[in-house]
């Protein structure tokens, strides 16, 4: 009896035994197939992906851009541009310490506004198209009725200078940045009080942008690095190092997805927003290894080999298919963002483009030069 009593035991530990392995092989299988199913769909979009960029490629390809008007009007450099939601208006500002509006479709100039007393070194414009925000050398940032010209307000700025301004999304706050404070600054556009001050850079802050939802900030800094902050908390999210030199101009591509960072090293690169890993570098120095080594685990997808000299500005088209980027040896470069690809190179400046903007659609590109010139461009 004893031993029936064990031998039964045993049976139905063996039985349940049975049960759990079949249990935890089917959950297996079940598992496996989800992942072949996942992988098959990841094949899947990767060949879409891939298929699409090369059509967009080869379309790119056949796209030839040529200069329609060529701006005289500033006496200085002209180191900043906007372009109004509606891709009609374009806002300049220039070293000669005047604003500039003009008709971008025809070139012709609007009206010039007045009252910074040192070099414009930002603008933008807000989303409605309504206002625009600029930041100067002389401390200060000043609102403007766009339309009209008025001058609505001005915040006290930075100590030293205002590199850069931004204006949120919903259009109801702005980031300013500069100056010998290291600092950037978060200011209630409808009251002119400040939010939040973001401490974190070691040097002086270049650029500020908004992402499209306007929860996210990204900086770049003369210390070497890029920073990307929470804007409701001001709480600093990550730290993109492995630049040599300081960052001279950041943009966010229109899905939130990619920032874009230009350096004086001779660089692009794009990294993911969300987690700060790199996607790609554009590079034409093979002897640093094509800036890759100091930037830890981060793999590139493409190393791109034509950029043959510094970068001042960025800018990221509205499709988020392509990318344009001013140099200091006078030209602008264009390249497809899905591939990786240059895809045109644009000669006729003088001197260093120190900014460049594209509209909405991704057709016309404005570039802003040392020559004291601004020049359109167009896709045919």
């Amino acid at each position: 009896e004893t031993l029936k009593e064990i031998q039964q035991q045993q049976r139905i530990a063996y039985e349940g035994e049975m049960r759990r392995l079949a249990l935890r092989e089917a959950k297996a299988k079940a598992e496996c197939k989800r992942l072949e199913e996942t992988e098959l769909k990841r094949r899947e979009e990767a060949s879409v992906a891939s298929r699409r960029a090369k059509e967009l490629a080869y379309k790119f390809k056949n796209h030839k851009w040529r200069c329609v008007y060529t701006l005289p009007g500033h006496s200085s450099f002209v180191n900043s541009l906007a372009i109004s939601p509606d891709g009609k208006i374009l806002a300049s500002g220039s070293w000669d310490q005047t604003i500039k509006i003009w008709n971008l479709e025809t070139g012709e100039l609007i009206g010039t506004l007045t009252g910074h007393s040192d070099r414009v070194n930002s603008v933008a414009i807000s989303g409605d198209g309504n206002m625009l925000a600029s930041g100067s050398s002389d401390e200060t940032i000043k609102f403007w009725n766009l339309h009209s010209g008025e001058l609505l307000c001005t915040f006290p700025g930075h100590s030293m200078e205002v590199n850069s301004v931004a204006i949120s999304p919903n259009g109801l706050g702005i980031a300013s940045c500069g100056g010998a404070d290291n600092t950037i600054k978060l200011w209630n556009l409808r009251t002119g009080g400040l939010l939040r001050t973001l401490r974190g850079h070691l040097d002086n802050v270049n650029a500020v942008v908004f992402s499209p939802d306007g929860k996210i900030l990204a900086s770049g800094s003369s210390d070497a690095t890029s920073k990307v902050w929470d804007v409701e908390s001001g709480k600093l999210l990550r730290t993109l190092s492995g630049l040599n030199v300081g960052v001279n101009s950041v943009a966010i591509g229109p899905d939130g997805k990619i920032l874009a960072s230009v350096s004086n090293d001779y660089t692009i690169k794009l990294r993911n927003l969300q987690t700060g890993s790199l996607l790609r570098i554009l590079n034409s120095n093979s002897s640093r290894e094509n800036g890759v080594t100091s930037l830890g685990t981060n793999e590139a997808v493409h190393i791109l080999q034509n950029y043959v000299s510094r970068g001042d500005s960025v800018a990221i088209s509205g499709d988020g298919l392509t990318l344009a980027s001013g140099c200091d040896d006078n030209t602008i470069k264009i390249w497809n963002l899905l591939t990786g690809e240059l895809l045109s190179t644009l000669r006729g400046h003088l001197g260093t483009v120190y900014s460049v903007a594209i509209t909405p659609l991704g057709n016309i590109l404005v570039s802003g030069s040392a020559d004291e010139t601004i020049k359109i461009w167009r896709c045919d």
